[in-house]
């Protein structure tokens, strides 16, 4: 059975934003300097940034991905129609489901869905400490834009 997209109900957003700051945080403060409450300060700004309106931001789709009848993670994309490109925000699938090919097909899921609206580039973002994602992307032909380094020095 294909994957599915399920756009979130109003009453499912803030699980979502919830959850969503969570992981950010997370990722933030893996991936740059900071304590875990200065992580999850800085995504809830940006998350509040990215969805000003929360739910009902325009452009912004946000939907369950849904396996046989089952959740089993999220995907956020943000439609520019005027510059016919879409922005990935978040693809999530649960621990319990990674391995099988559902990233794989979650990304070609949502460039078909994409479609409608005429887009000729499809763009996102990866943390550098998420080898399996960079090589998925890869793998689906997205390519390096830029790259953003980063060298720990120690104090003398």
């Amino acid at each position: 059975m294909a994957l599915l997209l399920h756009r979130l109900s109003e009453e499912e957003f803030d699980d979502y934003f919830n959850h969503k700051v969570h992981r950010y945080a997370n990722a933030l403060q893996e991936n740059m300097l900071g304590t875990q409450t200065e992580a999850l300060e800085k995504a809830e700004r940006h998350m509040n940034r990215f969805l000003p309106q929360h739910f009902n931001t325009p452009n912004h789709y946000i939907f369950n991905l849904i396996k046989e009848e089952t959740k089993i993670g999220f995907l956020w994309l943000y439609v520019l129609n005027e510059k016919k490109s879409a922005y990935l925000y978040d693809i999530y699938i649960q621990e319990q489901y990674r391995g099988n090919g559902l990233g794989k097909d979650a990304i070609n899921v949502a460039e078909n869905w994409v479609n409608q609206f005429d887009i000729v580039h499809f763009d996102l973002h990866v943390f550098g400490s998420n080898k399996n994602a960079l090589r998925l992307y890869e793998k689906l032909g997205f390519e390096i834009t830029s790259i953003y380094m980063r060298k720990e020095l120690t104090s003398k």
